[in-house]
């Protein structure tokens, strides 16, 4: 609980943000926006020290050690930091997140609509209680209330719920000399790697994907690893209505051993997706679905890269998956002129359906539970499925606390063959619906201000230039914009 003799005479400037009516929704979220960000940025609730370890998206990686310290608790919301129980070194953390986003379509999907444009508001309000008992294990314990605003357009069954577990989970420590292993059971995020086959964190979207299951963690002296077995959480607008999708199965496993040499990391995976009833084109049928790959990544002498590459098999009904895809950033920095300038580039490659009749489909699948969204584009339109992407991007930094970033992305099926896949659809334009291969290309711009260790400010622009295979199918050049400030605690 706040004290609020502890603010004196500060007057907070939401303080009549209650009186604006419900029917002009989108007048009283952006002052609500704004009056949010202008409270947390006051430093009147929150500390903004150097010390506090970096905020995390996953909240139970965040460390709070610096928090330990009575010295560092001065501000209110910095007491439910860490909060001591008992007499044998247990503790108790609270944390909280509030995103309030705007979003803006014009035309929205990809033109393949009869309205003109869609705006809408969307709020995500996050609270949790992270409890680490003194003998060993830990509760963590993660609710959520989901709101949007405004749609004209069919809003995405990820934009709304009211207030549910997005998290609930124990974990069991077990020392084994010198490795360290956790079971996890319970709801939990998963994310490893690049992002591309195994992050499924989902961010772009107001609620993120959660997990049902059990996970292993192993960690020895230069290595980390990771085995699961999971459902994906769907979402049920009813509060506590959200549960597990049983007739999805994701199971496996990620590995990394870290400085191989100066520079170098290499991670290593395998994973299985089965799906029952699974519908892509023509009638459903069930899937079984692995993959294998491995990642390079590192940093050297203003240099970053990351490269991942992997197989894909198994089966589709009566048809074989033969299929397989890469991935690839790298950039270098020039550290030392003004603005920090980084020359970047990311490259897709994921193969699409040579044949429709031949038995095997050889369509790279990363949709759906297992991609990070957004990775291609902040629109979130385009997907790894039958796609090849060419990213080059320019990242300036005028201040610590301020990214700028811009680039073009050019975009191409992979094969004629096959069709458009969308985010999170699936198969959006079947191969007949349109000609060529190249789709358009789309300039992307980010900004980010980081006010201080709570409050970040957002913006995104996409404009898509259709050509090609998404002229000749109706599809048209748009607009997006999206602007937000996330708090956090």
């Amino acid at each position: 609980m706040i004290d609020s003799s502890t603010l004196g005479e500060f007057r907070s400037p939401c303080e009549n943000v209650q009186r604006i009516p419900m029917r002009k929704a989108h007048t009283g979220l952006i002052a609500t926006l704004i009056c949010s960000s202008m409270l947390l940025a006051s430093n009147q609730v929150f500390a903004t020290p150097d010390g506090p370890a970096p905020i995390f998206i996953m909240r139970p990686l965040d460390n709070i050690d610096w928090y330990k310290d009575p010295a560092h608790r001065q501000k209110p919301l910095d007491q439910l930091k860490y909060i001591p129980f008992g007499n044998n070194g247990s503790w108790l953390s609270f944390g909280g997140e509030l995103r309030e986003q705007y979003d803006y379509f014009s035309p929205p999907a990809m033109g393949f609509s009869a309205l003109s444009k869609d705006d809408y508001f969307v709020q995500r309000a996050l609270v949790h209680a992270d409890i680490h008992f003194g003998f060993g294990p830990r509760v963590f314990l993660q609710l959520g209330q989901f709101n949007t605003w405004g749609h004209d357009a069919a809003r995405a069954p990820v934009d709304k719920s009211d207030l549910d577990f997005t998290q609930a989970f124990i974990d069991i420590p077990v020392s084994l000399g010198n490795v360290q292993l956790t079971g996890r059971l319970g709801r939990q995020e998963i994310s490893d790697g690049s992002g591309l086959y195994s992050g499924t964190l989902r961010e772009g979207r107001n609620i993120r994907q959660s997990y049902d299951g059990v996970r292993l963690f192993a960690n020895g002296k230069g290595w980390r690893a990771n085995v699961f077995k999971v459902s994906p959480v769907v979402n049920d607008e009813e509060a506590f209505e959200d549960y597990a999708d049983r007739n999805i199965d994701f199971s496996g496993g990620y590995a990394s051993f870290m400085a191989v040499r100066p520079g170098l990391n290499v991670d290593a995976y395998a994973y299985n997706l089965q799906q029952t009833s699974r519908f892509v084109s023509g009638a459903p049928a069930d899937e079984d679905r692995y993959t294998l790959g491995g990642r390079v990544w590192g940093a050297a002498a203003g240099w970053d890269y990351s490269l991942d590459i992997a197989h894909q098999w198994g089966d589709f009904g009566a048809q074989d998956i033969n299929a397989w895809g890469s991935f690839a950033t790298f950039g270098y920095t020039l550290s030392d002129i003004a603005m920090k300038p980084r020359l970047g580039m990311q490259m897709l490659y994921a193969s699409g359906d040579k044949h429709s009749n031949d038995g095997e489909i050889n369509t790279f699948s990363s949709y759906g539970i297992t991609l990070r969204a957004p990775l291609l584009s902040e629109s979130e339109y385009f997907t790894a499925n039958n796609l090849i992407s060419l990213y080059p991007s320019l990242t300036l930094q005028p201040r610590p606390d301020v990214t700028l970033k811009a680039g073009v992305n050019f975009l191409w099926r992979e094969s004629e063959n096959d069709g458009f896949y969308r985010t999170p659809f699936g198969l959006m334009l079947m191969p007949s619906q349109g000609q060529g291969k190249y789709l358009g290309n789309t300039l992307e711009a980010m900004a980010a201000w980081r006010i201080n260790h709570n409050v970040t400010l957002t913006g995104q622009y996409t404009h898509f230039n259709a050509e090609d295979f998404m002229e000749s199918a109706g599809g048209k050049d748009f607009d997006y914009v999206r602007a937000s400030v996330n708090l956090k605690f």
